[in-house]
C-alpha cells in the first residue's frame, strides 16, 4: 500500500519451504520413514523506499512458523537381539517385533529479508532479494507404540525406554538469493529470466533430544549441498484484462545418493509451466497456473538407526496446479 510517492508498505503470507511424503505402514523402508511432513510459513511485513525513479530498496520482517511431523517404524527385534546395544532378549529376531515412533512439534521465529529493484530504462527491470537463514528450536512431543512383549522386557530390566516424552530439535531454514531480469519487448510481450541460490549446505543433521534422560537422541544425517534454480519465461497480454504466461526451468537437488533419505527422495528436475491472469479491476486479479516436473531417477542406499538398509531408486514426476487472488488496497 503506498504511503506517499516514495514509501510503500505491504503484508504477505507464503510457504518458502516444505515437503511431505507418506508410505504404507508396512513398506520395506518403514524403519527409515513412514510419514514426513515439514513446512515453513512466512508472515511478512514489508516496506520499500523509492530512492530515485530508477532505484527502490526494500526490507521485510518475517514471522516464520516451522512445523515437523515425522513417523517411522522401530525394529525392536533388532534392538533387543543386538549384542552391540542391549542383547536383552536374544530370542527376538530383526523385524519380528515392530513398534512405531512419532515426533511432532513446531516453532515461531523472527527473520528478515532485503531487496532492491533497478529500472535503468523504461523497459528493463533488475531485481535482487536476500532471505536470511532462520534458526529454529522445534519443541514438541515424541510418542511411541511398543509391542507388549517388548515392553515386558524393558520393564523387567528396569529400563524406562521408548516412553512418551517431550523433545527438541534444532533446524534452520536456509538463506537464499534471488536474481531476476525482466524486459518489456512490446506493449503485449514481456520476457524474463530468474536465478536462485539456496544454502542447503547448512542442513547437516536433524537430531531430536528427548526430555526422558534414558532415551538416547535420535539423529538423521542429511549433509545436503547448495541448490540452484534457473528459469526463463514470458507474459503475453491478450487484452487489458487477460494475460497468458509460460516458462521453463532447471532445478538442482540438494540431496545425493550417500545420504538421500526416503523422507525426501528428491532429485534434480526440469519444469515446464503455463498460466493465465485475469484482472477485472485495477486493484484485483486472479491467477491460475499449471506446471509439470520431469524428475531424474533418485538412487537411495541408506541404513536406519537399527541398521536395516534400504537400497533402490525412485522414479518420480509431478503435476502442480496453483491458483491465487490479489487485492490491492
Amino acid at each position: 500500500r503506498p504511503i506517499n510517492d516514495q514509501w510503500v508498505v505491504g503484508f504477505g503470507v507464503s510457504a518458502p519451504f516444505g515437503f511431505k511424503t507418506q508410505y504404507n505402514p508396512g513398506w520395506m523402508g518403514r524403519y527409515n520413514a513412514i510419514k514426513s511432513d515439514l513446512k515453513s510459513v512466512d508472515v511478512t511485513f514489508s516496506v520499500s523506499y523509492k530512492v530515485t525513479e530508477q532505484l527502490a530498496l526494500g526490507a521485510s520482517l518475517i514471522a516464520q512458523r516451522t512445523s515437523v511431523d515425522l513417523t517411522n517404524a522401530v525394529d525392536f527385534g533388532a534392538i533387543l537381539s543386538n549384542p552391540a546395544t542391549f542383547n536383552l532378549a536374544p530370542a527376538f529376531l530383526p523385524q519380528s517385533a515392530d513398534g512405531y515412533a512419532r515426533i511432532k512439534g513446531h516453532n515461531w521465529k523472527w527473520g528478515w529479508q532485503v531487496g532492491a529493484s533497478w529500472k535503468p530504462t523504461a523497459v528493463d527491470t533488475f531485481g535482487i532479494l536476500y532471505h536470511a537463514k532462520i534458526h529454529h528450536v522445534i519443541h514438541g512431543q515424541a510418542t511411541f507404540s511398543v509391542p507388549s512383549q517388548v515392553q515386558g522386557v524393558f520393564t523387567q530390566a528396569h529400563l524406562p525406554l521408548f516412553q512418551n516424552t517431550a523433545g527438541t530439535a534444532n533446524y534452520s531454514t536456509p538463506a537464499y538469493i534471488n536474481l531476476s531480469y525482466w524486459r518489456k519487448m512490446s506493449d503485449r510481450l514481456s520476457l524474463g529470466v530468474e536465478a536462485d541460490w539456496t544454502q542447503w549446505s547448512s542442513f547437516k543433521t536433524l537430531t531430536v533430544n528427548f526430555a526422558n534422560p534414558y532415551q538416547p537422541p535420535s539423529s538423521e544425517v542429511y549433509d545436503w549441498r547448495d541448490s540452484h534454480y534457473l528459469s526463463v519465461g514470458g507474459d503475453y497480454k491478450l487484452s487489458k484484462q487477460l494475460t497468458l504466461s509460460a516458462g521453463v526451468a532447471i532445478d538442482s537437488t540438494p540431496t545425493y545418493t550417500l545420504t538421500r533419505s526416503p523422507r525426501v527422495p528428491d532429485a534434480s528436475r526440469r519444469w515446464i509451466s503455463f498460466g493465465l491472469t485475469y484482472k477485472p479491476l485495477d486493484n484485483f486479479k486472479m491467477s491460475l497456473g499449471y506446471a509439470h516436473l520431469f524428475v531424474n531417477d533418485a538412487n537411495v542406499n541408506i541404513a536406519s538407526a537399527t541398521q536395516d538398509r534400504l537400497t533402490g531408486y525412485y522414479q518420480n514426476s509431478a503435476d502442480l496446479l496453483a491458483c491465487s487472488s490479489t487485492y490491492r488496497f
